[in-house]
């Protein structure tokens, strides 16, 4: 049964390559991306293609419901 993920940052520079490994592996799924710009929107839309279902979510909590795990790849705050 693959892992449900949630990437914090899966619009950035960082995450998004990090998001197309977890889209392209066999063992995980991505469920939902947390991006306070990009909230509400569909995450391949985002990046400039077709909607591709998975969600954009505004906050970690709202992102994280119904993922097993979470990847953070976004700067600390300052």
């Amino acid at each position: 049964m693959p892992v449900s993920i949630c990437i914090a940052g899966a619009t950035g520079w960082a995450g998004r390559p990090i998001a197309k490994a977890v889209l392209a592996a066999h063992d995980l799924t991505l469920v939902s991306a947390v991006s306070r710009s990009a909230a509400r929107q569909a995450l391949g839309r985002v990046w400039g293609g077709d909607a591709d279902g998975v969600p954009v979510r505004g906050t970690v909590a709202a992102g994280r419901k119904g993922a097993g795990r979470l990847l953070a790849s976004t700067r600390p705050p300052h």
